[in-house]
């Protein structure tokens, strides 16, 4: 479970901390020296939650340390009592309805205002899929880069040195033709080189068989009658 470390309240971001007792501090409207589970400071915008509770109290704690700098921002002026029990009552409610906390933090999707937003994106499913696509025709290097690098473990970097070695030529010195392609060893996978497209469809073609390159070499050979 990752605790947050800020918060954005009511417009306010606040730093949110995790510490031992002896650093939560006593409220101002404290009645006894107890420091209790947690402390909000809204000068400082920070608060302060007490390690070593249970989970669910951790999550009670929050909530409450929440509302308090709600209170404050409002000037609601609740009472300790009145947020003491908002944040249990809250936070049981939030608890025993998983489709309703959902609800909650749904946002619309910013391109088309579609609810169907997906979680921690800015768009729906669609317009997702429409951005990705858009971004892609935009960026059509560093799609095909990415695209070598999941298929072939080959980097920019040695792809740009294939490339220079090759004089940018495909790897067949019969060809001449651009390298667009990355030729590997179906068997090893190991990179051999950078062939044209024809070529490297040839080499598909025959199975990377040396046997029927050299038969296909012999047919094409001119013969005495």
């Amino acid at each position: 479970m990752k605790r947050p470390a800020r918060l954005s309240i009511l417009g306010k971001p606040y730093k949110v901390e995790f510490v031992p007792i002896e650093h939560i501090g006593l409220r101002d409207n404290a009645e006894d020296n107890d420091p209790g589970m947690g402390r909000t400071s809204p000068e400082n915008q920070e608060i302060f939650v007490r390690t070593g509770q249970p989970l669910e109290s951790e999550q009670d704690t929050v909530l409450h340390e929440v509302i308090h700098a709600v209170d404050e921002t409002l000037g609601l002026q609740l009472s300790e009592y009145q947020v003491t029990v908002l944040a249990t009552g809250l936070l049981a409610v939030l608890k025993d309805n998983d489709e309703f906390s959902a609800y909650l933090v749904q946002k619309p999707c910013a391109a088309c205002g579609a609810p169907e937003r997906t979680l921690n994106r800015a768009y729906c499913s669609l317009c997702n899929v429409k951005k990705v696509r858009e971004w892609q025709r935009a960026n059509p290097e560093k799609v095909r880069s990415a695209r070598r690098r999941k298929l072939y473990n080959l980097s920019a970097q040695d792809h740009a040195a294939l490339m220079q070695k090759q004089n940018g030529l495909c790897a067949n010195a019969g060809c001449g033709r651009p390298a667009i392609n990355v030729d590997h060893d179906h068997a090893t996978g190991k990179v051999r080189g950078l062939l044209c497209g024809n070529c490297n469809r040839a080499l598909g073609m025959v199975g990377d068989s040396l046997d029927r390159l050299l038969g296909l070499m012999d047919y094409l050979s001119p013969k005495s009658e």
